[in-house]
């Protein structure tokens, strides 16, 4: 694997189980006549409340309860609060298993969540159809930062598909110092030589380190040289 050197970041958040929180919209089935012509569907479950133990746990366990499949999912934590989001799939012949999902999930204390049925298009493209890297930037607290790099990525049409920003102070006490680790689908005609040439370009003007590497799945590697950090 190449990877460029350099500090690595922090861990930002560690999922654990959190809270079981509550407050929910009613949840309505797709029309029979919608379902999807692949055998599955999809819906998209948010939710936020104050975190404590118990969260990933109880939604895992209503998901499992009603047949449902724990699919994709993002999860965070931002001062004392708990966000998740994550598609469970359910097969077409099993919709009262969904019904029962929703209604479950509206017994759930204290936590405010949303549903979204998805359609079978939509659904395809939740496949992996791209080529997937970890990308970390690290460098001096600027305005900008997040906006100049993912309006890069943007260009060379690459999506980002989870991100987490971090602050903490400079070792050396000068300033505070900005970290952002990401997931991003790179579109598998994406010329690499080009993107790096550009990269190496977009740290030196922002002043910061960059890099990105490849996840566990196949994935393109990237070794972008990055200059060093500025004091």
């Amino acid at each position: 694997m190449m990877q460029r050197a350099g500090a690595k970041l922090p861990e930002l958040w560690r999922c654990g189980s959190s809270s079981l929180l509550r407050h929910l919209p009613l949840c309505t089935l797709p029309d029979p006549q919608e379902e999807t012509h692949s055998g599955v569907q999809g819906l998209v479950v948010t939710a936020l409340g104050p975190d404590r133990p118990g969260i990933v746990a109880g939604l895992s366990k209503r998901v499992l309860d009603c047949g449902g499949n724990f699919e994709i999912s993002r999860m965070s934590r931002l001062a004392g609060e708990f966000s998740i989001s994550l598609l469970v799939t359910f097969d077409v012949t099993t919709t009262r298993k969904a019904e029962q999902l929703c209604s479950s999930l509206q017994q759930i204390e204290g936590l405010q969540v949303n549903t979204r049925w998805i359609s079978d298009d939509r659904l395809k493209q939740t496949r992996p159809l791209q080529k997937y890297g970890k990308i970390l930037l690290r460098g001096v607290d600027n305005p900008g930062l997040v906006y100049n790099l993912s309006e890069y990525l943007s260009s060379h049409g690459i999506n980002i598909e989870s991100l987490e920003t971090h602050t903490q102070e400079a070792p050396s006490g000068s300033g505070t110092l900005f970290m952002m680790e990401g997931v991003i689908a790179m579109p598998v005609g994406l010329s690499t030589a080009t993107f790096l040439h550009n990269l190496n370009t977009l740290q030196a003007t922002l002043g910061a380190e960059i890099s990105i590497s490849d996840l566990p799945s196949p994935v393109q590697k990237f070794a972008p040289s990055c200059p060093q950090e500025s004091s």
